[in-house]
């Protein structure tokens, strides 16, 4: 069993979808991305969607502070302010991994059966599947689990 990286969920073994985020890990993390992660059902059903793919954009370090910012400010309490550093920060995740999906040509449903067979080599031999997904998001070619 794993621990889904968007919602803390679990994923079954053998289960989930393996993604890479180039999002940093926080505003002041000086670009250290947050990297590899594995996602549970629902929130894979909820990132590899036409809606993100048109949504995906690649922001900018100070672009994401500003939004960071007017998102957070925009709440009136601390509770709020929490909520919305989250979904903000999900919102970013999903923005990075759709965008290096994009950038190799796939659609989120490729994306998704991709991440799907990648997250098969991530339980027999996780560092070998977050070194392959690192190679697809630095513009290696499309991998695919049957060659």
């Amino acid at each position: 069993m794993a621990i889904c990286d968007r919602c803390n969920g679990e994923i079954a073994t053998g289960e989930g979808y393996a993604v890479y985020s180039t999002s940093p890990i926080s505003l002041d993390s000086g670009g250290k991305e947050i990297g590899a992660m594995l996602f549970c059902d629902k929130c894979a059903n909820d990132l590899f969607t036409e809606n993100v793919w048109k949504e995906a954009k690649d922001l900018t370090e100070s672009a994401r502070r500003e939004i960071t910012r007017i998102t957070v400010l925009a709440e009136p309490d601390i509770f709020g302010r929490l909520n919305a550093l989250t979904s903000l920060t999900q919102k970013m995740h999903d923005f990075s991994i759709a965008m290096g999906a994009k950038r190799r040509g796939l659609g989120p449903n490729e994306a998704r059966q991709e991440a799907r067979e990648i997250s098969q080599l991530w339980w027999k031999d996780r560092k070998a599947a977050e070194n392959l997904l690192l190679q697809n998001v630095r513009g290696k070619k499309r991998w695919r689990f049957w060659k």
